[in-house]
């Protein structure tokens, strides 16, 4: 296996690919890019190509929550409100928000 980023190839053998095996599984994907020079997606890419099983991303919120959380955002609470009341981060309904065409509000003070 080669990893190459950035005009940069390492030569994997079987053992570090047992290694980045073992390491993607204790969700280390970010420092194995680092320690190799390369990109963390760069890492996945090789991963995917050599069968390697990755964790499934979960969508956190469903549709019936984000247009109850939009409906809040949209009568003037916050991101932070609608958050909370489902147990997700900030970013997460941002995310959804954006996704889903809810416009977000700048923040006070801030000007775009």
């Amino acid at each position: 296996m080669v990893l190459v980023e950035a005009g940069t190839a390492t030569a994997l053998g079987r053992r570090h690919q047992r290694h980045l095996r073992e390491l993607h599984r204790r969700k280390f994907d970010r420092r194995l890019a680092q320690s190799h020079e390369v990109n963390r997606t760069t890492i996945i890419t090789h991963l995917d190509q050599h069968g390697v099983a990755r964790r499934r991303v979960v969508r956190k919120m469903t549709d019936v929550q984000v247009a109850e959380a939009a409906a809040r955002y949209l009568e003037c609470h916050s991101l932070a409100a609608g958050a909370d009341q489902f147990n997700v981060n900030t970013r997460t309904v941002s995310r959804e928000f954006r996704k889903a065409g809810v416009p977000i509000r700048p923040r006070r003070g801030w000007t775009y």
